[in-house]
């Protein structure tokens, strides 16, 4: 690609597979709308995601269900239609079950066909439990690693973990945590922002990441700013381990025009006595036009390690 990193037409192109990758969408559409491109691969007819000229929908076979080697080449089949959705991106988020065979297969096709063309690649994958059966528990775990070393940064969630989410945690399900963590990545690209990042930041966050971390935080009332991320440090899925070890940590804080410098300033300072003196941190506030009494924060550290 010929585009510099500070370009400011980068693009972003978000992929779900299957029912999962499906959910996803739906909450990043609501979330992004028409500012990021998105890309749906299912055995089922399309259903859910809002019309929009940036969504293409393909059609997998469903006589493969059980058959990762048959997905992964009716995907490639498609190689066409996937070339035309890819070559239009910068950034491929690609959203996941590698519990199913679908899951495994388009996915790894995806990432294939993505090649080295664009400057970064994630993936964010559900890994089943035991209860599901080894042979697909060690099907899963070995599409993940070969995933792994094909993309700069993924996010893997084991469906217990999931299930175990308090009632009251701000995000429940795959499909959830999937659309928060695209949105911390793509709308600093995509949207100004009060303390703004851009398409290099992301970058610098991304290339050579490995496994990432994702904690998701809300509040509100008078310390709202902090307990949003005191919400997002505790969130099951990120725990303090991953944040000691982290090589790079992105925050992005999203409040109303009534968020204030202090709360902001009350906020970073508490974030620094948690992570690592030598994590790079990158910080992006994005602000509504209107008050909003509820302060929302998401935090992804990267250890750089597969």
């Amino acid at each position: 690609m010929n585009h510099d990193f500070h370009d400011a037409r980068a693009r972003v192109l978000v992929c779900g597979v299957g029912a999962v990758g499906c959910e996803a969408l739906e909450k990043v559409a609501l979330s992004l709308g028409d500012a990021a491109a998105t890309l749906w691969l299912d055995a089922e007819d399309v259903a859910g995601l809002p019309p929009s000229p940036l969504t293409v929908c393909i059609r997998l076979n469903a006589a493969a269900a059980d058959d990762e080697a048959l997905f992964l080449a009716g995907t490639c089949a498609q190689r066409d239609q996937m070339e035309d959705a890819l070559r239009q991106a910068d950034l491929l988020i690609v959203l996941a079950d590698l519990g199913s065979a679908m899951g495994r297969g388009a996915t790894k096709a995806l990432f294939a066909i993505a090649g080295d063309h664009l400057f970064a690649t994630v993936a964010c994958v559900v890994l089943p439990e035991a209860d599901h059966g080894a042979p697909r528990v060690a099907s899963a775990l070995a599409a993940l690693d070969e995933i792994a070393h094909d993309v700069d940064a993924y996010l893997s969630v084991r469906e217990g973990r999931i299930r175990d989410l308090p009632e009251d945690a701000p995000a429940r399900t795959p499909g959830a945590v999937f659309a928060e963590a695209v949105c911390a990545l793509a709308r600093p690209i995509l949207f100004p922002a009060a303390v703004p990042l851009d398409f290099a930041d992301i970058m610098v966050f991304l290339k050579g990441s490995g496994r990432i971390a994702i904690g998701i935080g809300r509040a509100s009332g008078e310390n709202r700013a902090v307990e949003a991320a005191e919400s997002a440090v505790a969130f099951p899925l990120l725990g303090r381990a991953a944040l000691a070890c982290a090589e790079r940590t992105l925050l992005i804080v999203h409040g109303g025009s009534d968020l204030e410098m202090k709360e902001l300033m009350a906020l970073s300072t508490y974030v620094k006595t948690i992570i690592t003196k030598d994590s790079r941190l990158l910080i992006g506030v994005e602000l509504d036009d209107e008050p909003c009494p509820v302060v929302e924060f998401s935090i992804l550290c990267a250890a750089g390690e597969t």
